[in-house]
């Protein structure tokens, strides 16, 4: 397994990616433009010639937002994510961000426990953010 900065030929499978696992709606011509700005932090990990799974942080200043951070279903516990997600913290300090924040549906256990694993912490709510359904969502935050 390879885990590298997202190229823009990589957006067309990131996107598929992501659209089945988060039921979006994510263009690749989208994702090919974000890949190439300064201030993205893109990642995939690739078995061969497949992306298992990407990242995609937006770094503003020294704080950052994680997006999303995912892996196909046949490769998860085996952590990939957390590997991902190291790779990514390494480019962020490169870019002299501090702290990476992420909101999270209150009802995405899996999740929060991932998050929880690799050190964020609860820093407070937003409520009604996400819709279909409507639901709260819990900000966290990790100091790199």
């Amino acid at each position: 397994m390879i885990i590298r900065e997202m190229h823009e030929e990589d957006a067309v499978f990131v996107a598929e990616l992501e659209n089945s696992i988060f039921n979006m709606n994510t263009k690749a011509d989208t994702l090919a433009d974000e890949c190439k700005r300064e201030n993205s932090v893109y990642i995939v990990a690739c078995e061969g010639d497949s992306i298992i799974g990407y990242c995609t942080i937006i770094a503003s200043f020294e704080t950052a937002d994680l997006c999303n951070i995912a892996v196909k279903e046949d490769y998860r516990k085996q952590h990939i994510a957390e590997m991902i997600f190291e790779y990514a913290v390494k480019k962020c300090r490169a870019k002299s961000v501090e702290r990476i924040l992420l909101e999270v549906r209150e009802s995405n256990t899996p999740a929060i426990l991932f998050y929880d694993k690799i050190h964020f912490e609860k820093i407070g709510m937003r409520k009604n953010y996400y819709s279909n359904p409507s639901e709260n969502a819990l900000i966290l935050q990790k100091s790199i």
